[in-house]
């Protein structure tokens, strides 16, 4: 069974990498464009983000390394150029949030989520490239991050700052988010980065951040007393905690353990508190149908399902299986493959829908767009091909 996930993922990761080779790159205005519907219609005029290019250039930089495929390359590098021409801050330093789609600056804001992806495009590139200005780059945002962004007094990173790194009032990543100081996604996606430039940056400093993150995690971010993720809080850590999110609870189980694995420290502590995560996530947080739920909040459970989850759900459950050998997770995976396979990859059009309705209908969303890139599924692929390996 094993052997027939590994090659139907592989198969999947390249569908994946091709379908925004051939259908996303803008040829006018340079880069790729901004948003393109299910029906395959490009929407030309819309805003390209600094989330959906910085994750570009990573999931190509990073297909790229698996595959040795020289096209994967060529487009990570157009991914890079455009990041570096239009979305770089060379006055005040970090990213701008978005674009227009000839690339006049239309948000100048410094989300640190976004600064996150931004390394973390940057330090993969690097690591297919061995451009060291790339690398110069990630580091330089790395640095600009823990100069404006970290809380000397509690620990942690502010959500966002203005152009000039000064404080503003409405720090939310989305609209469907609530304003808060601090975030689990934001911390998750801190710590994504930090440990993929640690991979070809050793440095002390990093290394002592990136620990310290993974004792956020531990302390402040999980509820002990539920094995979730909290989503939002204060300066100091407290929290209202009324929204579980059972995708971001099995992507941060896996991603806690690699940060744990790649450091060298806190590996037993935090692959207890991984394991911990995927336990609790496969008695609640999956349907009968194999698929991952997206929420409960405050007591109602939202009965959708989105593409991410179900790709970070692979994930977890394959590195629950490698760590115990117990066939409940390699089941569950293969279950969760299966809901893929048949309700969320457009078998028509290529790619992923954004997900399903609890009634079943496909979700009305852009299939590329601002929220909406290769990232997760070509990630999740990677991830489930070397971790069966």
């Amino acid at each position: 069974m094993t052997t027939t996930l590994k090659k139907e993922i592989t198969e999947e990761l390249y569908h994946i990498l091709d379908f925004w080779g051939e259908n996303t790159v803008d040829l006018e205005y340079g880069g790729f464009y901004g948003e393109i519907n299910n029906s395959l219609e490009i929407n030309k005029k819309a805003d390209k983000s600094l989330v959906l290019n910085a994750r570009l250039l990573w999931s190509f930089s990073a297909g790229y390394i698996q595959t040795q495929k020289e096209e994967y390359l060529t487009l990570a590098k157009r991914a890079y150029n455009y990041l570096i021409q239009y979305f770089l801050d060379p006055e005040y330093g970090g990213f701008y949030w978005a674009v227009d789609y000839k690339g006049n600056l239309t948000s100048d804001r410094k989300q640190t989520y976004a600064q996150g992806f931004a390394i973390y495009g940057l330090s993969e590139y690097y690591r297919a490239s061995t451009d060291n200005t790339a690398l110069k780059h990630a580091i330089d945002c790395y640095e600009v991050v823990k100069k404006y962004t970290y809380d000397n007094d509690h620990k942690g990173y502010i959500e966002a700052l203005d152009r000039k790194w000064q404080s503003i009032d409405d720090m939310r990543l989305s609209e469907k988010d609530a304003n808060f100081p601090k975030s689990m996604n934001t911390h998750l996606h801190i710590l994504e980065p930090f440990t993929n430039l640690y991979r070809v940056w050793k440095n002390t400093q990093l290394k002592e951040d990136i620990s310290e993150l993974i004792d956020i995690f531990s302390n402040n971010i999980l509820n002990k007393k539920n094995t979730h993720l909290d989503l939002f809080f204060e300066m100091d850590w407290q929290t209202p905690a009324s929204v579980i999110s059972y995708g971001h609870d099995i992507e941060g189980a896996w991603l806690l353990d690699e940060a744990a694995q790649i450091i060298g420290e806190k590996k037993e502590a935090t692959k207890s508190i991984a394991m911990k995560m995927v336990d609790t996530c496969l008695v609640e947080g999956f349907a009968k149908n194999g698929a991952v739920l997206n929420e409960l909040e405050e007591g109602q459970l939202h009965k959708d399902f989105d593409w991410w989850p179900q790709a970070e759900a692979l994930v977890g459950l394959v590195m629950a299986y490698n760590y115990s050998q117990d066939q409940v997770y390699m089941d569950q995976a293969l279950l969760t493959w299966e809901y893929i396979k048949k309700q969320i990859i457009d078998t028509e059009k290529g790619e992923w829908f954004w997900g399903r309705e609890a009634d079943g209908s496909v979700k009305d969303t852009y299939k590329a767009g601002f929220w909406k890139c290769p990232y997760h599924n070509s990630r999740a692929c990677i991830e489930v091909i070397n971790r069966l390996n």
